[in-house]
């Protein structure tokens, strides 16, 4: 990692809320703009590797935006924690935090939610 920081996100999901019409939906979308179903990787979607490897920065980006759109729609939560590599304490500590806390309950979908 050349920025020598690492990032966790967790994400959670009500196992009641089912997340089958948002993947359907998302599926939908992705087939009529004749786009490719491939599996969200982020890195791999910037930079045009793996899976996205030959696709042009138009349609990565046509990916990006309707992924997005599921992430927000979705019944998820998620939050994203910045790490030096020597913070591993805090690293149990906010996933501990995270668990113990009902992972963002009441909150909207796709809402990041804080500390």
């Amino acid at each position: 990692m050349s920025a020598g920081y690492y990032l966790l996100t967790l994400i959670v999901h009500d196992q009641t809320d089912s997340l089958e019409r948002h993947a359907r939906d998302y599926r939908a979308h992705v087939a009529r703009n004749r786009l490719p179903d491939i599996p969200f990787h982020m890195r791999e979607l910037l930079h045009g590797h793996g899976d996205y490897e030959g696709l042009d920065q138009k349609t990565r980006k046509k990916l990006l935006v309707h992924f997005n759109i599921f992430m927000q729609k979705a019944p998820i939560r998620y939050r994203t924690f910045a790490y030096s590599p020597y913070d591993t304490i805090e690293i149990v500590r906010n996933i501990v935090s995270v668990c113990t806390r009902g992972g963002g309950a009441g909150m909207q979908a796709g809402e990041a939610w804080t500390a």
